[in-house]
């Protein structure tokens, strides 16, 4: 019967403990201050033109939401990236940049105060590629252990994993000009015709209940019930 309580006590601080150190300190807010979801799909498309290049930004920041210090690392995983082009996610400090699609965390643990928001400041450079590169940020958050001493017994900033916190996908569009020309084409309006409800055809229709039916000049047709007053 001890060892039976004893073992239950120790289970509730092992839960108690695990409550303390889930990983929540952090969100992911967007350039207007909202809270973006978790698991939540973003799809960015303005183009961003500076001296030295052009670029997509994903316009995403991290925030402590708690009322302590914390810590965290970004992690990233490309998921598509078109050839020849150039992904990069400078947080906290150093930039990191991909041609090729994997999974990668930021070097540096990053710490931010109460508060604090920080700018992920992650892009992506099409260099005059068009399509779509699809990026999943997690944050991964860690806790603070104090000093110690590295290989050259020098004392540095150790930190221990806590979990995953919240993640965001993001979908980078760089669309072909073309392409969306030649989709509006497909769509355009070539002919409109107006039936009343004897099946007479006319293309100036005068007060009345009709059937709507117009071609594009993809060939698909749509016919709608309409009136017009």
């Amino acid at each position: 019967m001890r060892k039976t309580f004893t073992l239950a006590i120790c289970l509730m601080a092992s839960m108690a403990s695990f409550a303390q150190t889930t990983a929540n300190s952090f969100v992911f807010q967007d350039a207007e201050g909202n809270t973006v979801a978790d698991g939540a799909v973003l799809t960015r498309t303005e183009i961003i033109a500076d001296i030295m290049d052009s670029y997509i930004s994903a316009g995403l920041f991290v925030k402590n939401v708690s009322d302590t210090n914390a810590y965290l690392k970004i992690e990233t995983a490309i998921l598509q990236l078109p050839d020849g082009s150039v992904h990069s996610i400078c947080y906290p400090g150093n930039c990191i940049r991909k041609s090729k699609p994997g999974t990668s965390e930021t070097p540096e643990v990053g710490g931010e105060k109460p508060g604090a928001l920080n700018n992920m400041q992650t892009e992506w450079f099409p260099n005059g590629k068009y399509g779509t590169c699809t990026v999943t940020y997690t944050i991964k958050e860690y806790e603070y252990e104090g000093k110690q001493p590295n290989e050259q017994g020098i004392p540095v900033d150790t930190y221990s994993f806590i979990g995953n916190g919240p993640k965001v996908t993001v979908n980078y569009v760089n669309a072909d000009p073309a392409g969306i020309d030649a989709a509006e084409a497909e769509t355009a309006v070539t002919s409109t015709v107006y039936y009343d409800l004897q099946g007479r055809s006319t293309t100036i229709p005068d007060k009345g209940l009709y059937i709507k039916k117009v071609k594009t000049a993809g060939g698909s047709t749509k016919t709608v019930k309409t009136v017009i007053r």
